[in-house]
């Protein structure tokens, strides 16, 4: 019987001094497989269109996008749009580059450069969160919502800017082209 607890005992201290050593970690894995839709909804006022961009004009913030300069990250988008199905925007620019789902208000399933037009037009969907509601309820309301780019570059003297990366497209109030309009598709 006193060996049956020096035996517990040991047990014991071992367990506690393994378990002490152990440190809980997260564990995040990344995956680019699509979730399945199960029930999609049929709103007719949840897909908005519009002008996304304009080339060559100055525009509300001061800036003048040029095709050359903003083609390319917009290739890149459209590959994001592509590969993973999804590029969110949100409800207002955050303060970071990075789109929080937290804050995700729509998607954006079309962006396309126009030459004619000189300007990229596309098409967003609303999405249910609550952001999503929030500019559906605008949109409901009859008041104007309108698209902004959230984008990283260099701002030149002259206005002209270089775009390094186009993260995805806001709704926002106070847009840098008045026409950036979206309408009900």
């Amino acid at each position: 019987s006193t060996f049956n607890f020096f035996w517990f005992f040991n047990i014991h201290i071992y367990l506690k001094l393994t378990l002490n050593f152990m440190k809980s970690v997260l564990i995040v894995e990344n995956s680019t497989n699509s979730l399945s839709k199960i029930n999609e909804s049929n709103k007719s006022n949840n897909i908005l269109g519009g002008i996304f961009t304009e080339f060559d004009i100055k525009n509300r913030n001061e800036r003048i996008y040029t095709a050359d300069r903003f083609l390319p990250c917009l290739e890149e988008m459209n590959e994001r749009i592509q590969n993973m199905g999804s590029v969110y925007g949100e409800f207002d620019h955050p303060d970071v580059f990075d789109t929080s789902l937290a804050r995700a208000s729509h998607l954006v399933t079309k962006a396309e450069f126009v030459k004619e037009n000189n300007r990229v037009e596309g098409e967003i969907r609303l999405l249910n969160t609550h952001w999503g509601k929030e500019a559906q309820a605008l949109v409901n309301d009859g008041c104007p919502v309108f698209v902004s780019s959230r984008a990283a570059g260099i701002t030149e003297s002259d206005g002209t800017v270089t775009l390094k990366k186009l993260f995805t497209y806001d709704i926002v109030a106070d847009p840098g082209f008045a026409s950036a309009k979206m309408n009900v598709k």
